[in-house]
């Protein structure tokens, strides 16, 4: 794969992963406006200031749940479009140039270096 195209790829998926956030959250606030209801009895106490609000929609849809799972992987798809794009080295090697550590050429530069068998060795260049 040409340079060229893994710019692209990592460049996809960093707007992929940016369009899908704003498409988890939509989906959040959509689905808790349509499957929950105003309560004005529901009550929320905050941990640390201890302060009591009263009313509230609440929703008993687990839909809201495949919002927040889709924002999450948008999220990631950013950090590893990121991560790609800033380090190249995470995509891979690029193949189409590598001709001096390609496995072939290696084998084709490689000369034995340990001898195999008994007897006296030959002479440079005889054998």
């Amino acid at each position: 794969m040409k340079r060229k195209t893994k710019i692209r790829l990592w460049i996809a998926t960093i707007v992929i992963g940016i369009l899908m956030i704003p498409a988890g959250v939509g989906w959040i606030i959509y689905t808790v406006t349509q499957t929950g209801h105003y309560d004005p009895n529901a009550e929320f106490t905050d941990p640390n200031t201890h302060i009591t609000s009263h009313g509230g929609y609440t929703s008993s849809s687990p839909l809201p749940f495949l919002g927040f799972a889709l924002s999450f992987a948008g999220g990631i798809l950013i950090t590893v479009g990121s991560l790609g794009l800033t380090f190249g080295w995470l995509s891979g090697r690029d193949d189409d140039d590598d001709t001096y550590t390609s496995t072939a050429a290696a084998f084709a530069r490689s000369a034995p270096t340990t001898r195999v068998g008994w007897g006296a060795e030959a002479p440079p260049g005889e054998s």
